[in-house]
This record gives C-alpha cells, sequence and structure tokens, in this order.
C-alpha cells in the first residue's frame, strides 16, 4: 500500500494523477477510485480532467460497496448483502421482539413492546438494527464474542443470537478473524481491479483498513490522505 499526504486537496489530486499516469494492463478496464460521496467523486472527476485534459472511464464506489465486492471474491459463501442490510434486519427484529420480549433479560425495552402501538415497536427494531449495523463494521469482536458465549445474557446479546443465527452464512464480524487466511491469492480472472485509490476519507473503519491491507499484496492500492495543520506543525491523523 502506497501513502501519499498533503494538507491541500489540490494536490493530493496532482499525486492521484501522478500515480494513475502508469495505464492499466488492460485498456477496457476501469480505473477506481474509492471516495466519501458524490460530490467528491465530481470534484475528483473535474480535477483530473483539468490537469490531464480527460477523465473518461473511472469508477467512483463508496468504501462499503467497495469492501463488499472485495469480500465477494475471497468469500463466496458469504451471506448475500441485502441479508444484513438495516432494512433486512429492522423486520427480523421487529418479529421477534414479541417473542424475545417475555423473557426476563428484555426487562429494558419491554415498556416499548407492551403498549398497543405498533409503530413505537417498529422505530425501535429500526434503531435497534441500526446498532447491529454500526456494530458489524466497528464492534465485529463483540458480536463474535456474543455468539461463542451463550451465558452472555444481555438482551441486546441473546437478540443477536437469534437474529444471526447459529448456521447463516457468513457476515462481516464472522469474516473479521480469518481475513489474512482467507484472502489468498486471486485467481487471474477475479473481477477485482488491478489498481485501486482511495481518497479524500477522513476516517476508515479497522475492518475496512484491514481488507485493503490484505488487498495490497495482491492488488496495487494507493491512499490519498489529507492532513491538517496544528499548531504550526503538520500531523497525520490516523484512521479511526
Amino acid at each position: 500500500m502506497k501513502l501519499y499526504t498533503s494538507n491541500r486537496l489540490e494536490q493530493l489530486a496532482h499525486q492521484l494523477t501522478d500515480a494513475l499516469s502508469t495505464p492499466l494492463k488492460s485498456p477496457l478496464a476501469p480505473e477506481v477510485i474509492v471516495v466519501q460521496s458524490r460530490g467528491m467523486a465530481r470534484w475528483v472527476s473535474l480535477q483530473i480532467a483539468k490537469i490531464s485534459k480527460i477523465c473518461m472511464n473511472y469508477e467512483f464506489p463508496f468504501p462499503r460497496a467497495f469492501i463488499g465486492r472485495t469480500l465477494d471474491a475471497f468469500f463466496p459463501q458469504r451471506a448475500p448483502e441485502e441479508e444484513f442490510t438495516i432494512e433486512a434486519m429492522t423486520w427480523k427484529i421487529s418479529r421477534l421482539l414479541p417473542a424475545l420480549a417475555l423473557i426476563k433479560e428484555f426487562a429494558p425495552v419491554q415498556n416499548y413492546l407492551d403498549q398497543e402501538d405498533g409503530l413505537k415497536a417498529f422505530q425501535l427494531s429500526e434503531k435497534i438494527a441500526r446498532l447491529f449495523d454500526q456494530y458489524l463494521v466497528y464492534r465485529p469482536e463483540m458480536l463474535l464474542g456474543w455468539e461463542r458465549n451463550p451465558q452472555e445474557n444481555d438482551w441486546q446479546a441473546i437478540l443477536w443470537r437469534t437474529l444471526a443465527g447459529e448456521h447463516e452464512p457468513l457476515h462481516l464480524a464472522r469474516m473479521h478473524e480469518s481475513l489474512g487466511a482467507m484472502m489468498t491469492p486471486l485467481p487471474p480472472e477475479s473481477p477485482l481491479p488491478e489498481r485501486v485509490s482511495i481518497f479524500g476519507l477522513s476516517s476508515l473503519p479497522p475492518l475496512y483498513l484491514r481488507v485493503f491491507i490484505e488487498l495490497s499484496r495482491q492488488r496495487e492500492v494507493n491512499l490519498f490522505c489529507s492532513i491538517r495543520r496544528r499548531n504550526t506543525t503538520d500531523r497525520i491523523f490516523p484512521l479511526r
């Protein structure tokens, strides 16, 4: 993995253009630049066009979408993305909560379920689903601990074990520990790009960063990081 830093985005754009000046092996292969927003994608494309006089055949995926593509290449048995989206988990949780609410460990949430207010219960399910979505990305070790320890009786742990299932396909947290072992050399026909650049992201979840590091063992990965000035001294803030 190659790291490029600057306290000015314009300078980073020049470094990006220089790094991409070497052609890819296939003239039809798109250049992949991972960005945080559509606004940044638009800005980067305009900067490349300004510097190189052209910007064509570029892809600008968001981090989660690109990580999904990468994991699909290494873990074909992983759970389909839609199984653990916030929307899917919301509906599953809303079906599970009425029965689980009879367990004493669920006393903290019973006030939301005892009333005849289906909307309130559904809104609670959505908030829990959003929380689990964050756990999958930022706290995979905690979810794995819940799955491996049936004696963990916190209501969130019980709900997660019921939701995830013991023999369900791999989700993000279950892949976390085996990334290094499973991300073995890719076959020549792999759909992953020959080169990927990460531009202008203010932070990356540790899981995402691990995937990019493992990918860099087999593909060219360029990280373009903006640094800020504090107390007249340049400092690179670590990715969280």
